[in-house]
């Protein structure tokens, strides 16, 4: 018949294997029709909203910033016609400032950025500053959500677990002469060392390192012995008359101390 032409033709315009849509059918009567039902062909759009986070320093101090990233991204297949991020911190954070590169965000908890649409593979990153007032471990969520179906809602939120020390590291430097006085022709050395405060509720050390201009002479032409262990690594740059010991010691614990020796003939 006519009508079963024209309800083909419209079928034959439909690709149910586009990966960006979802088509549900359900028969209905088609008005002022006798007699004849029509597959009910509707297409919706399909995205994959995700969300991650990365927060530092880790661990944090009392009364100072932390910044936590947080990007949010469309995997598709399809564009998300929407995406808004929700970000809850502790009540003991106070919250410093917040920015999105897409969109808008609230500037107080509840903290809330509207996104916008955002096309296959594209991202928005969020960057919230605030400050801890109390010690203890605390999280912070993240989630995104969108008015479209999401293929997988698994990753539509993250926490982020929070170790918040009393006091922030405090870090120290020290040499120590071998001997007070050498005779001309014997060695001399030092040891070097860096440590982190042992106090309770002291914090980490993240990133530690040393610069020591070594002391210049006839004669004089430092090296490190024994070789350095760990933590991190040491080494001496430089000539004779201009060198220096420069160390890495990466991260230092409350309490954690590290010490590298050098020597010179003279």
């Amino acid at each position: 018949s006519p009508f079963a032409t024209r309800v083909a033709r419209f079928l034959s315009v439909l690709d149910s294997s586009d990966p960006g849509y979802v088509f549900a059918t359900s028969p209905q009567t088609v008005p002022g029709v006798t007699g004849n039902t029509v597959v009910n062909f509707t297409g919706t759009s399909m995205a994959d909203l995700s969300v991650a986070a990365d927060f530092s320093p880790n661990p944090a101090s009392v009364g100072t910033n932390i910044t936590d990233t947080i990007q949010v991204t469309n995997a598709g297949p399809a564009a998300a016609s929407g995406a808004t991020a929700a970000v809850t911190i502790p009540n003991s954070f106070t919250l410093v400032s917040v920015s999105s590169t897409r969109g808008s965000c609230t500037s107080a908890a509840p903290i809330q950025c509207n996104l916008g649409g955002l096309a296959r593979s594209a991202n928005a990153t969020i960057t919230l500053v605030a400050t801890p007032t109390t010690p203890g471990t605390f999280s912070i969520v993240a989630s995104v959500s969108g008015p479209d179906p999401d293929t997988n809602t698994a990753n539509n939120s993250v926490t982020q677990n929070i170790l918040v020390n009393s006091h922030p590291p405090a870090l120290a430097a020290g040499k120590t002469a071998d001997a007070p006085s050498v005779a001309a022709g014997a060695s001399i050395g030092f040891t070097v060392t860096a440590s982190n405060s042992a106090a309770p509720g002291t914090g980490t050390a993240t990133g530690v390192g040393l610069n020591d201009p070594l002391p210049a002479g006839a004669g004089i032409s430092w090296s490190i012995s024994p070789a350095y262990g760990g933590p991190g690594t040491c080494q001496i740059t430089g000539v004779a008359g201009s060198q220096a010991l420069g160390c890495n010691f990466g991260t230092l614990a409350a309490g954690a101390t590290a010490s590298v020796h050098v020597v010179s003939g003279t």
